[in-house]
């Protein structure tokens, strides 16, 4: 058996050597650096094996040979430094562009927090104010239930367009001698004689900026009596509906005795 050719082997290395020279920049880049490095590795590679087959040299000496190759080497060298710089300018160039676009997003998250911070502000001022409202707007609910409740004046709301009582106070039940449930299961209408109902429908058809002083009307008690009050009436809008808000003032005590004068 032959022992194995080491020389010829050690001949052979070089040969993987443009393959690998390739797959670099392929890796790194097609630079034009890295295309006369890989050129220059293949030429090397080509003198390396030329060398070591002398008889198929193709004329070339030993002495040639290695006049080239000591030129050749420091040659790629330098060029292989300046692949090397390459890359590294290029990384860095990739570290300050990626420095300078986290550098605009820290920015940009910074504005979009502060703009976050303004809008949270400015919301929770809304919704201050809005409890404020809502506040201020119970408590005038509530004056309001108390003068409409404790006024001691009759006072009740009824619907425009049904005349179905809506609220009635303490004081009309008092005075009229209805309960509430009683109220409630009447209309407007049914506290006018007959004859006054037509009068009091036109009345209701027409519409109140403020409040109006109205002409005096007869009701009738729980007991059939009748008196005669004078009525103060406010249109509005109550859970969304037109309806108009009554005070009642009894004048029966005060106007008996002009009649009795008149009829003196």
């Amino acid at each position: 058996m032959h022992a194995p050719n080491f020389s010829l082997i050690i001949s052979l290395l070089p040969c993987i050597i443009p393959p690998y020279a390739f797959r670099l920049n392929r890796v790194f880049g097609t630079q034009r650096v890295g295309w006369v490095l890989f050129a220059a590795f293949s030429v090397l590679a080509a003198l390396q094996v030329i060398r070591a087959w002398h008889p198929f040299g193709l004329g070339l000496t030993t002495g040639m040979t290695l006049n080239v190759l000591s030129l050749l080497i420091p040659a790629l060298l330098l060029i292989g430094m300046v692949h090397i710089e390459s890359l590294f300018k290029e990384r860095l160039r990739v570290e300050q562009e990626e420095k300078r676009m986290r550098g605009e997003l820290e920015l940009q998250v910074k504005q979009r927090t502060a703009a976050l911070d303004s809008a949270n502000e400015e919301l929770q001022r809304e919704i201050s104010l809005r409890k404020q409202g809502a506040e201020e707007l119970r408590k005038s609910k509530e004056e309001y239930r108390f003068l409409f409740e404790e006024n001691p004046q009759p006072m009740w709301i009824y619907d425009l367009r049904s005349f179905r009582f809506l609220s009635i106070n303490k004081a009309a039940t008092r005075a009229y001698g209805f309960s509430i449930a009683d109220f409630k299961a009447m209309s407007a209408k049914d506290l006018l004689l007959p004859e006054d109902v037509g009068a009091f429908t036109a009345e209701s058809a027409r519409t109140s900026a403020g409040v109006d002083s109205r002409r005096l009307w007869r009701h009738c008690k729980k007991d059939g009596s009748i008196i005669e009050v004078e009525i103060s009436a406010a249109d509005l809008m109550y859970a969304g509906y037109p309806a108009r808000l009554v005070l009642a003032y009894d004048v029966t005590k005060l106007r008996h005795p002009e009649e009795q004068l008149q009829s003196a």
